[in-house]
């Protein structure tokens, strides 16, 4: 059977229902060379852990699983949205807003231009990073949807 690996493109890789989690990795790396150890793979939203099989998660021909990356060195923030969702992102302090906008883009599929974030009251712009804004592990970082248009 065949399942599709969304990473920044969608992937097509062959398994087996009786795979492990870590054997999709090993597919994953074989294809794309991203180390075993910084890949997370996700169903929805629950995360894949490696020891269980694709037939654990009921994963079945052509459904499409999430992969983020394991970021070393980095740091952990939450981009919360109107309705008390919170997604996490690994990131570094370097990281642009619009960098951020697009790893919440690749995991969740709101546009880039569709997003705005706030923090501390503070709206904050595409060009600047993390740390010019004093944005530290664990912050939440609040997410408005932008409209675009106008009342007719």
């Amino acid at each position: 059977m065949f399942i599709f690996v969304k990473f920044k493109l969608r992937a097509r890789i062959e398994v087996n229902s009786y795979d492990t989690i870590l054997q999709v990795k090993n597919k994953i790396k074989a294809l794309h060379d991203i180390d075993v150890n910084k890949q997370l793979l996700h169903l929805g939203s629950q995360r894949l852990e490696n020891e269980r099989t694709i037939s654990d998660y009921n994963i079945k021909e052509n459904d499409q699983i999430r992969l983020t990356l394991i970021v070393t060195g980095g740091i952990q923030i939450f981009v919360e949205d109107l309705d008390g969702r919170s997604t996490s992102l690994q990131v570094q302090s370097s990281y642009t807003i619009k960098k951020v906008k697009e790893l919440y883009y690749e995991r969740n599929g709101l546009g880039v231009g569709k997003q705005r974030y706030i923090f501390g009251g503070q709206p904050l712009l595409d060009d600047r990073t993390l740390s010019s804004y004093n944005i530290k592990t664990r912050n939440t970082i609040n997410l408005v949807y932008r409209l675009v248009g106008g009342i007719f």
